[in-house]
């Protein structure tokens, strides 16, 4: 009588994720958890208007909040939808979909206006604008929106 006996196999150690992972929906993060009065929150990643670093603390920009998060921008640049998000800076993640304007520099560096209350400045780096200007045509594209001359 042939045997229906399996041998046993170890299972591969799960790897658990702390519990301010954030939370994603197919590839990329579509929320970010926040802390707000003691309780952890979570914000939509389509409310975020650029991410940067300020006194070693990665802080989220919203239209008129800041939320510090418990991430690196590595991190962060690895986890978030690069159709919408392009790293420009190695301090600075930018939400595409949220520039108001974009101005050439004489230097190769691009000014970016955002689209929240204050106008936030934020400078793309020399050495990533090329690699913008490509990902917001892109974006614009998708959008159908007027496209941006390299």
């Amino acid at each position: 009588m042939p045997s229906t006996f399996t041998p046993f196999t170890p299972l591969a150690p799960t790897k658990f994720q702390h519990d301010s992972a954030p939370l994603s929906l197919g590839d990329y993060i579509d929320r970010l958890p926040i802390q707000r009065l003691g309780k952890q929150l979570y914000l939509p990643v389509t409310r975020v208007v650029w991410i940067g670093t300020q006194y070693r603390m990665v802080c989220a920009y919203t239209d008129l909040q800041r939320h510090v998060l418990d991430f690196g921008l590595d991190d962060l640049s690895e986890r978030l939808d690069p159709v919408q998000f392009f790293r420009i800076h190695r301090s600075t993640i930018v939400n595409l979909g949220k520039i108001a304007k974009v101005s050439n520099l004489s230097d190769g560096r691009c000014k970016l206006i955002m689209q929240d209350k204050t106008g936030s400045e934020i400078m793309v780096s020399r050495y990533r604008a090329m690699a913008f200007k490509k990902a917001f045509n892109n974006c614009a594209r998708l959008r159908d929106e007027t496209f941006f001359s390299c």
